[in-house]
This record gives C-alpha cells, structure tokens and sequence, in this order.
C-alpha cells in the first residue's frame, strides 16, 4: 500500500508540474531531471532555482497531533501557503516552481531528510 501511495504522489506531482508550467506532451518537450541537491534543514527559506521536486521523508517513533511536517511554498520571499503535510512518518514529493520561496518546518523531533531534484528542459 505505501509504495501504491508514493507512486500516486509522484504521478499527482508530474502531472501537477505539468499544469504549473504549462508544458504539453509533445515531440518538441524534453525535460531531463538535474542532480538531486542536498542539505537542506528545517525552517530556512529558499528559492527554487528551476522547476522541481522537493521530496521530504520523515521518521518518528511516536505518533500524535503534534507531530507534524508542514510544508510551505509561494512567491513570497516568507511563504505561507501550505503545500504539503505530514502527521507521523511518511514521505511527500511537492512540485515546486522556478523563483518560488519554500521552507520546511517540523514541530516534533524526528529524523528528517530533505532533496530537490531540480527539473532541465
């Protein structure tokens, strides 16, 4: 079931990606998928250089409303738009556009890994 899961969020995400930037299934289309980039922490803010995915993959040994994972993405340079959300373990991969701010914030301790595969056209 988890792996049914991931691979909807993936197919939602291409397909939302796809929407956000316009792109059409079409001979002339080649995008190619960058490095995927590391190191990124909780609560900074950064700016997405090119359209990608941000994938988040958190770890916790309890289970409780406060243990979340918010995700936060828009045009301003604090976003406030919740993009995704996590209540106890599990993975989310967000679509993220070009010169939009994003930022990562978690309210219970855990381990948590962050990456942005960056998308090339």
């Amino acid at each position: 079931m988890k792996k049914i899961k991931t691979s909807l969020l993936l197919l939602y995400a291409l397909i939302s990606m796809s929407l956000i930037t316009g792109c059409q299934n079409d001979d002339d289309a080649e995008f190619q998928f960058g490095e995927t980039q590391t190191g990124f922490g909780t609560v900074t803010v950064y700016k997405a250089e090119s359209n990608g995915f941000l994938n988040i993959q958190y770890d916790t040994n309890s289970f409780g409303a406060e243990h979340k994972v918010i995700v936060y993405s828009d045009n301003n340079e604090n976003p406030s738009t919740v993009i995704g959300y996590l209540v106890t373990s599990g993975t989310m991969i967000l679509p993220i556009k070009k010169n939009d701010f994003w930022k990562v914030e978690v309210t219970y301790t855990g381990t948590i890994k962050i990456t942005f595969t960056p998308i090339l056209n």
